[in-house]
């Protein structure tokens, strides 16, 4: 049904005493046609409250979380080009070694029986066998004093074997027979955010473990990376 124009005049209490155009007017607001309304909002005192509380606002919030939803897809993107960017394999192989110094919590170097601040010192050097750099069998405790020894890499070994036994020992030095890794760098970034959640896993228990304990806790973790065929990741004794 269409409307009958009424006159612009300003009825509601908000607007009374506004000098309206008193034209008639279809569409009014609080009495008054749109332009008189408009100029109420912009020169009267009540009409510049009104605005500010009814229409300022609701613009305002409507900018700021549009500001928020820009700033929000932003941030996605900056996150996403970064992690592209991001080389995934040397951050996985430093949370797997944390990995191994958390396995071997509370015990002294295995090279030279000393405290202090603990590595995880890798069995084979990472450098020359890459390959079985990320297997936790090639990782264990090491201080970080031993660590920055390279002729203590033979002592380390030694002292192992004696640990561990020899049968555990000839089976990481078969863990340089392993075909070269193939592992995409997203797939190294999935293997990433695995090891995070290990490594909550075993800060909340923070136990002290047996050499079986040791032994079993890598070949569990080990299968749960995935990263080598079963037989390079579980040692049966």
């Amino acid at each position: 049904m269409e409307r009958n124009p009424i006159i612009c005049k300003p009825t509601n209490s908000k607007t009374r005493g506004y000098q309206s155009c008193e034209v008639p007017s279809k569409y009014r607001i609080l009495g008054l046609c749109a332009s008189c309304f408009y100029d109420w909002m912009q020169t009267d005192e009540r009409g510049k409250v009104y605005n500010q509380n009814t229409f300022s606002k609701k613009v305002s919030q409507r900018s700021l979380t549009r500001k928020k939803e820009i700033k929000s897809k932003e941030n996605k993107i900056k996150k996403t080009i970064k992690e592209e960017n991001t080389n995934w394999r040397p951050k996985l192989q430093t949370k797997i070694q944390l990995i191994s110094r958390l396995i071997d919590k509370g015990l002294k170097c295995l090279a030279r029986n000393q405290g202090g601040q603990m590595h995880g010192g890798h069995v084979f050097a990472k450098g020359g066998n890459s390959t079985m750099a990320l297997n936790l069998h090639n990782i264990h405790r090491q201080s970080a004093q031993s660590n920055k020894w390279q002729n203590d890499d033979g002592l380390l070994r030694e002292k192992l074997a004696l640990e561990y036994g020899n049968d555990y020992y000839e089976f990481i030095s078969g863990l340089r027979n392993h075909r070269k890794l193939e592992i995409s760098n997203n797939k190294f970034h999935e293997l990433y955010q695995l090891s995070l959640a290990i490594v909550l896993m075993l800060k909340k228990k923070d136990l002290e473990y047996s050499l079986t304990e040791r032994i079993q806790l890598r070949n569990e973790i080990n299968l749960q990376f995935s990263i080598y065929e079963d037989e390079y990741c579980v040692f049966k004794r």
